[in-house]
């Protein structure tokens, strides 16, 4: 995300690709593994959440060029890229686990 120099309106119906979809499906449960968690008092729902979504990521981030010549792809692919990190900030401040900027 640091690498582009992209800002600014992103149109996430360019993100077609299985993977994508599949990120962006997980990425809509999350609402309900919070409450599913905190209504059954069972954390562990919120990290196989969390699991589910690095796994998925990884694989996403391995096969899929996000920095390209198609910016407005590249905008929404970051989009994405940017919807996985608040995700994953959240769910583990919810579990009181501190996050880190980069590895």
């Amino acid at each position: 995300m640091k690498k582009s120099e992209l800002a600014g309106v992103e149109n996430i119906d360019l993100l077609k690709e299985e993977n994508e979809l599949k990120i962006i499906k997980i990425l809509s449960r999350l609402e309900d593994k919070i409450n599913d968690a905190a209504k059954n008092y069972k954390p562990s729902i919120l990290t196989r959440y969390l699991l589910d979504l690095c796994a998925v990521f990884n694989e996403y981030y391995h096969s899929t060029k996000v920095i390209q010549e198609n910016k407005k792809l590249e905008a929404a692919r970051l989009a994405l890229l940017h919807k996985i990190k608040e995700n994953l900030v959240l769910s583990l401040e919810l579990l009181g686990i501190s996050s880190i900027e980069e590895m």
